[in-house]
């Protein structure tokens, strides 16, 4: 239930972002005081520490602590996740080359290891493991929705397209990522009524309080069309909403070209990738497509 909570509260956009967090970190917190050893649960808090609150500083103890300490989870959002975010490309992809021989089934680690592979420059080997995937979770909302993200930025459109596609025909969830993905295709194509149209939809999720960071990837928008003054017009609000995915902000390759930006440098200390010690990375140690 507590994963459940968190999860929608997040990029799914399911529920309202701090009651799910409420709700999800007093589930969480019942199931260590029955089991105080669920190591599962205690991933899923830390989670919440890092996605809900930012609170860096709590959250790379625990990972540094797991780094020495490893365990099997499911779904390991600090040792992959986290690590991805914070830029030990490699170590997550250890991890995730330890957890496959546990788990091979399982759905979340292919598009880990496709997204850690692309972060270090390995772009091939990066669409081989969604192509070879691509196949066994071709009706999994969530690998659809991550490969679909994953193929734009690894410039394979046609494949992001065909699983935006499928997700769209497939179920009826509608969260944000997935508006900002059409909004992007349909400016690529020309298509200025549909783009208008998904913008329209993006801005509608924002005045709702729509939780699935919808502030964030307007500015994510603005970054596909290089009109930067706008993109930090909505990365100010993501900020000021306390959007989930501000966690992105040192490593997502839409915002490379503004690293030296002051108003890139002022969000970056206050959401608080400083407090660890990690410096700003410039254009030139990103990956990006653009």
């Amino acid at each position: 239930m507590a994963n459940i909570w968190n999860l929608g509260g997040g990029v799914w956009g399911f529920y309202d972002k701090r009651k799910a967090w409420e709700n999800g970190a007093g589930l969480l917190q019942k199931v260590l005081k029955i089991d105080p050893l669920n190591r599962q649960a205690e991933e899923e808090l830390y989670t919440g520490y890092f996605f809900y609150d930012w609170n860096f500083e709590l959250v790379e103890e625990y990972y540094q602590y797991i780094l020495d300490h490893p365990f099997y989870d499911r779904s390991p959002v600090i040792s992959l996740d986290y690590a991805i975010k914070t830029g030990r490309f490699k170590e997550a992809l250890s991890t995730i080359e330890a957890h496959i021989l546990v788990d091979p089934s399982n759905v979340f680690f292919p598009f880990f290891k496709a997204e850690a592979l692309m972060f270090l420059g390995s772009k091939k080997e990066a669409i081989k493991m969604l192509n070879d995937s691509d196949p066994l979770y071709s009706d999994n909302w969530f690998y659809l929705r991550e490969s679909a993200k994953l193929y734009f930025y690894l410039e394979d459109y046609e494949r992001s397209k065909k699983h935006l596609q499928k997700i769209q025909t497939l179920y009826t969830d509608y969260p944000p990522i997935l508006i900002w993905l059409n909004a992007t295709y349909a400016h690529m194509d020309g298509d200025s009524n549909k783009k208008d149209k998904y913008l329209s939809e993006l801005h509608k999720k924002y005045n709702n309080v729509s939780s699935g960071s919808p502030a964030w990837f307007i500015a994510m928008y603005y970054c596909v069309l290089k009109d930067y003054e706008q993109a930090f017009k909505w990365l100010q609000k993501s900020f000021d909403r306390h959007e989930v995915e501000l966690t992105w902000l040192r490593e997502e390759p839409l915002l490379a070209p503004v690293r030296n930006d002051s108003r890139y440098i002022e969000l970056y200390g206050e959401v608080g990738f400083l407090s660890i010690g990690l410096p700003i990375k410039t254009a030139v140690e990103t990956y990006s497509p653009y």
